[in-house]
């Protein structure tokens, strides 16, 4: 069954997002990422403004640029995919980064899913292929979710937790959100040894970092003094980061 064309993907959302210009280098905060990224779930929560993608892909480059990084498959998430078929076709195609052919089983089941009668099994159905697929097939990668605080429809999240409740060891997931996604099983999880969970007081700048990214975004010379106030300013408004 072939899938109709307003199921159309943006392509574009399945890519990391370029980098600014302007970073700051921030090894301390790597090796956090390091350690979490060990877990079947990472979940990064913090509001906008505190640079979680900027940071995340940075992460990705550096370990990429050191040949240490697996596949990556990237999902940009936005209001649009509380459709669950978008939702899950958005999350195959981007497996596809580890091999081609992969989850076109689980895809023809979702195909046959959105002609009715609408059975709930097809979904489980699915979603047991596209992991039999990755347990065959893929031997380390990662899956980010950016934005997931988009996602307010409870079957995406229904499903999600049957994803990484049968998650292959050889993956991890990494989810960022502007808060925690309290429809996920996350006690459940935590009480499991599952998910590790980085917050916006893991984000935000040090002095010294504060002081990097003045310097780099501003031509002026500042004194200490001003850099200081800066930095204060920056965390009583809630925190400093690289970039949105």
């Amino acid at each position: 069954t072939s899938l109709p064309p307003s199921f159309t993907l943006l392509l574009p959302k399945l890519l990391p997002p370029r980098l600014p210009s302007a970073l700051v280098v921030r090894p301390h905060l790597m090796q956090q990422l390091d350690a979490a990224l060990d877990s079947k779930l990472t979940l990064l929560v913090a509001p906008a403004g505190f640079g979680k993608t900027t940071v995340v892909v940075q992460w990705m480059n550096e370990h990429r640029t050191q040949g240490r990084l697996g596949p990556v498959a990237w999902v940009s998430l936005d209001n649009g995919d509380n459709d669950l078929f978008r939702f899950w076709r958005s999350i195959i195609t981007a497996f596809q980064t580890f091999q081609k052919d992969l989850g076109q089983t689980a895809l023809a089941f979702l195909a046959q899913a959105l002609h009715p009668p609408f059975a709930s099994p097809s979904m489980e159905t699915a979603l047991t292929f596209l992991l039999n697929d990755i347990a065959q097939h893929v031997q380390k990668g990662l899956l980010v979710l950016d934005d997931y605080h988009a996602i307010k429809e409870p079957t995406v999240h229904e499903t999600l937790t049957f994803f990484l409740d049968h998650l292959p060891p050889t993956i991890s997931v990494l989810v960022m959100a502007r808060a925690e996604p309290l429809h996920l099983p996350l006690l459940r999880w935590r009480a499991r040894g599952d998910i590790s969970e980085l917050h916006a007081t893991a984000l935000r700048f040090s002095p010294e970092e504060t002081a990097a990214f003045v310097r780099q975004t501003f031509p002026a010379q500042l004194s200490d003094a001003a850099l200081k106030q800066i930095d204060t300013l920056a965390k009583a408004g809630g925190g400093a980061s690289a970039s949105v």
